[in-house]
């Protein structure tokens, strides 16, 4: 029999990131040939908990990318330091080193 395969992605905290949460039909249900089966791939939890990246000394453009890299959005505030050369990283909300979410987004 022949089908039309189409892959899709889901958040789960149960499934390991590539592995197979469901298919639709599920497994067992009958289909037609020519009929579309869905294969659900995890992308694993949708907030995970992971170590952030040290930017302080960077480039606010590196520090952007850097993080942005990592799974974290940059939000900038601008605070002028004598001690630190204008657009350089004087500080982060939370450190490097420290655990931080990352939030996943469902893909179809």
């Amino acid at each position: 029999m022949k089908f039309v395969v189409k892959v899709s992605e889901k958040a789960s905290d149960t499934v390991d990131e590539g592995s197979v949460v469901e298919t639709i039909p599920a497994i067992g249900a009958a289909a037609k040939e020519g009929e579309t089966i869905t294969i659900v791939i995890s992308t694993g939890p949708e907030n995970k908990q992971t170590l952030v990246p040290n930017v302080v000394g960077k480039t606010e453009e590196d520090a952007t990318t850097t993080l942005s890299n990592s799974g974290f959005k940059a939000s900038i505030a601008y605070k002028e330091d004598d001690n630190v050369k204008k657009g350089f990283v004087i500080s982060q909300s939370i450190a490097g080193g420290k655990r931080g979410t990352v939030r996943k987004h469902n893909h179809t």
